[in-house]
């Protein structure tokens, strides 16, 4: 299997190289082979149970994904950034909430006070 796994490995690497020639590209190739497919390719995926052959306890861990890996962090990068300006958003407005419940109690405290000022005042008046 260790020699099949190698072969599998070596033929996606060449057939990559061979359509790109620079070196750069060459090496970002050799890192974003996708290791996991190539040993799901040859043990020919999980079976009925969902075990992966050879992994055993592994094989729950073992992530059988469809997609095709990302060569790229920038795409994930630019999410980051994206979540960061949202959370610094979501931030102010909740400041602001704050803000303005804070203000509204203020508000209602003084209502409160003046209406009890005014209570006292009538009563004192009505009972001259």
């Amino acid at each position: 299997m260790k020699e099949k796994y190698q072969h599998c490995r070596n033929e996606i690497l060449q057939h990559s190289t061979d359509e790109d020639t620079s070196t750069q590209d060459s090496l970002n190739i050799a890192t974003s082979v996708n290791d996991n497919e190539i040993y799901l390719n040859i043990v020919g995926g999980p079976n009925y149970k969902g075990n992966v052959y050879r992994l055993r306890t592994l094989s729950k861990m073992f992530s059988c994904s469809k997609s095709v890996p990302s060569t790229s962090i920038a795409p994930m990068e630019d999410q980051i950034e994206e979540m960061r300006e949202t959370i610094n958003k979501l931030n102010v407005e909740l400041l602001e909430k704050a803000n303005k419940e804070k203000t509204l109690e203020e508000k209602m405290l003084q209502l409160m006070e003046n209406h009890d000022h005014q209570s006292q005042e009538m009563r004192q008046q009505m009972q001259e």
